[in-house]
């Protein structure tokens, strides 16, 4: 079988891939998100919160 070789500052390679493509596929949905709820002030705040916080949770995963 196969051996993994770590890349790095990374330590394992698919799983650091995996969340670097999620942080971006997220990244273009919270645009999205945060354009649907601009008309709302609160729930403007509350999604930008939200956006930001799973951004970075996923930066910090994939390193």
């Amino acid at each position: 079988m196969d051996e993994w070789y770590s890349i790095g500052g990374f330590n394992d390679p698919m799983s650091s891939l995996s969340h670097l493509v999620g942080c971006v596929i997220f990244f273009a949905l919270s645009v999205l998100l945060l354009l649907g709820a601009r008309r709302s002030g609160c729930g403007f705040w509350f999604c930008l919160q939200f956006s930001v916080a799973t951004l970075f949770m996923l930066s910090m995963s994939f390193v």
